[in-house]
């Protein structure tokens, strides 16, 4: 069975990769956010993005200029985004702490 991506025609071993492939890098309906350019098929998604990762006021993050809705996203988006791996220890550290 030809595994192969219809629009690119990058070939995959399951079914599951290729389906993930096309959902992720050539949506149907490419809704784009206009802050970070994430991709989304449908509006309600980007519409919870925004909400949760581009709205005005809520938890700011102190290492670039994105607001939260929530403390628990802003945690995610600070674990995700602004953690070094130590080179000692191996913990997953931000940056500063890093330094001392």
């Amino acid at each position: 069975v030809d595994l192969s991506c219809l629009t690119c025609h990058e070939k995959f071993s399951y079914f599951g990769y290729l389906v993930s492939h096309v959902n992720n890098n050539h949506p149907k309906n490419c809704l784009i956010c206009d802050k970070c350019e994430q991709k989304f098929n449908k509006k309600r998604d980007l519409f919870s993005h925004m909400k949760n990762y581009h709205r005005e006021g809520g938890y700011k993050c102190e290492f670039c200029p994105q607001t939260f809705s929530s403390l628990n996203i802003l945690r995610k988006h600070k674990s995700n985004r602004h953690l070094t791996r130590c080179n000692i220890c191996q913990l997953k550290l931000p940056s500063a702490a890093l330094k001392q």
